[in-house]
């Protein structure tokens, strides 16, 4: 689905997000979680659809594991580009 924003910790702009959980999803919800593909640091998408950051602490177990992949996986892209 397309989105346009920017993220809250680092102004990344962004025009899209994916759902990694659920295929067949029209858009996030409030609650939702999310990550920065520039930064890492994980959003969570509030009642008017925008992204809020959120503490590692405060995410779910599951979120959590899906974020930390998610931030290794950029880490190695960063180094193999370089």
């Amino acid at each position: 689905m397309g989105a346009r924003g920017q993220c809250p910790a680092c102004g990344y702009a962004y025009d899209t997000h994916t759902c990694v959980s659920d295929a067949g999803a029209k858009g996030p919800a409030p609650g939702d979680y999310s990550m920065c593909m520039k930064c890492g640091v994980a959003l969570e998408f509030g009642a008017e659809g925008q992204l809020v950051e959120i503490p590692d602490q405060a995410l779910p177990p599951d979120a959590l594991g899906m974020i930390v992949l998610a931030r290794r996986y950029l880490r190695r892209r960063r180094i193999e580009m370089n």
